[in-house]
């Protein structure tokens, strides 16, 4: 989870590399700096941005997302991808 510019400062490659060595899948922030977004995809981490920001928010420590179909909607060029909140039973909506 990142608040507004995620990244920003942070434009190098090693700022990628530390969330892909801790198992990150994906970051889902209220928006990014554009090298760092790019330079996520380069190690294989899915850069996503809240549609409502106002949903960063609404979740909490602890709280366990969900992301079905990713690819697909990826691939598909879905213009959102819905994130289930496991913990509240919300839905968010984020897109690339």
């Amino acid at each position: 989870m990142g608040g507004d510019n995620y990244g920003q400062g942070s434009s190098r490659e090693y700022a990628a590399l530390a969330p892909m060595y801790l198992g990150v899948n994906a970051v889902i922030a209220k928006s990014m700096a554009r090298i760092h977004h790019d330079n996520l995809i380069n190690v294989g981490i899915v850069p996503l941005m809240f549609c409502d920001p106002a949903d960063y928010d609404r979740i909490q420590q602890g709280h366990e997302l969900e992301i079905t179909a990713l690819k697909q909607a990826i691939t598909s060029g879905a213009p959102t991808i819905t994130v289930k909140n496991l913990s509240t039973g919300e839905s968010l909506a984020v897109k690339t």
